[in-house]
């Protein structure tokens, strides 16, 4: 595993795949986490088009979907996952 700093404000954990990078901030807002995702293309593609024409960024979606899911899920300690390929 690799941690380290890349420069005076972004670390790098190479288990984790994680880099902590400071991002724009208001007074109540932490670091941003940046992740790598493998996804299907054609997800990925949705997701773009989608971004482009409501003029954001695909990471500014994906960000929301996840809040948004979070918050349907608050409280819960799991989730059910079906098995099998099918699923995604």
């Amino acid at each position: 595993m690799i941690r380290g700093q890349l420069s005076d404000t972004i670390a790098y954990d190479s288990m984790h795949h994680e880099y902590d990078i400071p991002m724009a901030k208001n007074k109540t807002s932490k670091p941003m986490k940046r992740v790598t995702l493998t996804v299907n293309p054609d997800d990925y593609m949705a997701i773009d088009r989608l971004a482009r024409q409501s003029n954001v960024s695909a990471s500014w979606l994906i960000r929301r979907s996840m809040r948004e899911f979070l918050e349907q899920h608050e409280g819960e300690n799991s989730i059910e996952i079906p098995i099998g390929r099918e699923a995604e």
